[in-house]
């Protein structure tokens, strides 16, 4: 006889029962779902809705290191124009624009939501990147590149 236990920290338990896709695993306190069938489920709509999902992510991550959120994102691309804030290019494939941020305010990635500067595509967002957001390298490449 299995004797039934129970996780407080992750509010789980077990009973050592099958659930009804015969799962013997642990349960959910509050549901009282099967946390195997649960997981599957999860799976399940994510490949279901895989643009919904990364879109879920993707604004999900804006908010937690940038302190943007999809209106925020939505106003500063149509001010732009619909592009690059240094290029002008549209975003390819429904790829969203690098945000970039001072890095002198916030350094690292996480950003206090009052330094972004614009959204920039790939390659310029690269391209300050490896200049180190320095004004001063960038005009001497400008004047390498007018030689």
């Amino acid at each position: 006889m299995t004797r039934a236990y129970y996780n407080e920290a992750a509010r789980r338990y077990y009973t050592g029962k099958p659930c009804r896709r015969g799962h013997v695993a642990e349960r959910y306190v509050s549901t009282r779902t099967c946390v195997t069938c649960a997981a599957e489920r999860c799976v399940e709509w994510q490949s279901a809705n895989k643009r919904k999902y990364l879109d879920g992510q993707n604004e999900a991550r804006r908010i937690r290191l940038f302190g943007i959120d999809r209106n925020r994102y939505d106003q500063m691309l149509k001010q732009q124009g619909g592009g690059c804030a240094i290029c002008g290019q549209q975003s390819a494939r429904r790829r969203m624009l690098a945000i970039d941020h001072d890095h002198a305010c916030c350094p690292g990635e996480r950003t206090c939501g009052k330094c972004v500067r614009g959204l920039l595509c790939d390659s310029c967002n690269h391209g300050l990147g490896n200049f180190r957001d320095n004004p001063e390298l960038l005009s001497k490449a400008a004047e390498y590149l007018k030689k």
